[in-house]
């Protein structure tokens, strides 16, 4: 179906001709005569897609204002069609969002691809913010903390669910680098996994202490590049890990002790949200399982307790490796990766697994914490593809263009 276009254009004879001329271009066209027509019928007509609109409208309101007024209640391209090339008439518009300035009898073609183009990166500002107002929202969805940095840790962005998780405020370390603003051991973890990142796309598992308003936290870093091209940039995902640790903690030094505190092992074991689970360090048998490990693999308990860890993991050899690194190192040492694992149902998700090791009744036990990051990676996936999505968009368009808010103020 064509496009409508709305000509807002007070000279009768002017108004015909340039309808004519747009509909031997292929749209459909609305006339109307004055600026106060022109708000009205754009926005109660839903089926119009570009103002094609004079600045002159003789009495009542011109054409500027006519925009600006319809801007504030409907988002549609406009393109100001003027005989003015005076300094004085760019000015009036300047302020407005609008794709395009032609100058009457400038010729068809001109007109023509004005159009086009008009409705070119429109669609393509269409796009950017809509990728945009997702990427935001999965943003919100996510309790990690958001850093955008350079190769030297320099900070260009953030996102942050709670300001008392920042190390400084703001304004104070926006623009500096992490040697500057994190203690230098964390520091020198940060700046290590963007290296990592840089060299191979992607970095996870690095842990860094950092005193922040809300006590003294660990957290858990992943790295993505996010540019490939003239100077590297990153994010970096932090994950507050501390309550977790402890509870993890917390599970071993109540597991050693069961029978003098079974009830509370129980409450921590069942209560946390992360999937936990007990296996025997030699066999490998699955020995206990919290109800999260139960709702995230999809068994009941009988039916879990009969397997090993093996027969839930789709990456044998890593888990393998694992598990010996595991059981290598002395009572007590974690150590987190991300794997693949299998549910009931033999669907696959990728899970950031914990492991440590403890002493229970002579044997070396080693218990495990899985939690889905399938979230968190769509997020960053996100995160890379709306980059990816913005630069082809910028690199494929015909000519330059540039974007502006409603204000004029450019944002691209």
């Amino acid at each position: 179906m064509p496009k409508t276009i709305l000509i807002i254009e007070d000279d009768p004879i002017t108004a015909h001709l340039t309808a004519k001329t747009v509909q031997g271009f292929g749209y459909n066209t609305i006339t109307v005569g004055t600026g106060e027509q022109g708000v009205t019928e754009s926005l109660e007509n839903d089926s119009i897609s570009l103002i094609l609109s004079d600045i002159d409208l003789g009495t009542g309101i011109d054409g500027p204002e006519a925009v600006r007024q319809i801007l504030v209640k409907k988002n549609v391209p406009v393109i100001f069609h003027t005989s003015h090339t005076e300094p004085e008439y760019v000015d009036r518009v300047k302020e407005i969002t609008r794709y395009g300035y032609v100058i009457k009898n400038s010729g068809n073609f001109v007109l023509q691809s004005s159009i086009e183009m008009a409705f070119e990166l429109f669609e393509a500002n269409q796009k950017i913010v809509a990728a945009k107002t997702r990427l935001e929202a999965t943003l919100n969805a996510l309790p990690d903390l958001m850093f955008e940095l350079d190769l030297d840790g320099r900070y260009y962005d953030y996102h942050s669910p709670r300001t008392d998780l920042l190390a400084a405020p703001v304004e104070i370390f926006m623009g500096k680098t992490v040697s500057e603003v994190l203690p230098p051991e964390a520091s020198e973890v940060c700046l290590s996994a963007i290296k990592e990142a840089n060299e191979k796309g992607f970095s996870s598992g690095r842990i860094i202490s950092v005193a922040v308003p809300a006590g003294k936290l660990r957290f858990e870093l992943s790295v993505s590049r996010i540019s490939t091209s003239g100077d590297p940039r990153f994010v970096v995902l932090s994950r507050d890990i501390t309550k977790s640790e402890r509870i993890e903690e917390a599970i071993v030094y109540a597991y050693d002790t069961v029978t003098d505190t079974e009830e509370k092992f129980r409450s921590l074991f069942e209560n946390v949200s992360d999937a936990l689970f007990v296996l025997d360090s030699e066999t490998l048998q699955i020995e206990d399982a919290n109800r999260a490990t139960l709702e995230m693999f999809g068994y009941s308990r009988e039916e879990f307790l009969v397997l090993d860890i093996l027969n839930i993991s789709a990456e044998i050899d890593q888990s393998k490796n694992t598990i010996q690194w595991v059981r290598e190192n002395q009572v007590g040492g974690l150590v987190a990766s991300e794997r693949k694992f299998i549910r009931k149902d033999e669907s696959l998700f990728i899970g950031e697994i914990r492991a440590g090791s403890f002493e229970y009744r002579g044997r070396k036990k080693i218990i495990g914490a899985v939690r889905d990051i399938t979230a968190r990676l769509k997020a960053e996936e996100s995160i890379k593809l709306s980059e990816e999505k913005r630069r082809d968009i910028l690199r494929s368009a015909m000519n330059g263009f540039w974007i502006v808010d409603r204000e004029g103020h450019f944002l691209e």
